[in-house]
């Protein structure tokens, strides 16, 4: 499966959690503020987890990155769907 078919398949899902839901094909992809070339699309908001924690899909473009930087308290997660790149945690 390519990427394109990963992002696809991932719109056609919705997280649900008790008293709310969400339909991933109407949450927009968001310009990350800081990272050029990197969109968000947010799951999974601090909002939504009273701070604890965050959920993106996250599409990087060819030969862009997301440089270094702290999520301090919330936790990320990072899965990648397709493609390969270098993460460093913790130094």
């Amino acid at each position: 499966m390519n990427s394109m078919d990963i992002f696809a398949a991932f719109d056609s899902g919705c997280l649900r959690v008790p008293g709310k839901g969400k339909r991933f094909a109407a949450l927009p992809w968001n310009r990350h503020p800081v990272f050029e070339g990197v969109s968000l699309k947010h799951l999974v908001t601090g909002e939504d987890s009273g701070g604890l924690f965050s959920y993106h899909l996250v599409r990087i473009e060819p030969g862009k990155a997301i440089g270094r930087h702290i999520h301090d308290p919330q936790l990320e997660t990072h899965e990648v769907a397709a493609g390969r790149g270098v993460c460093l945690n913790d130094g």
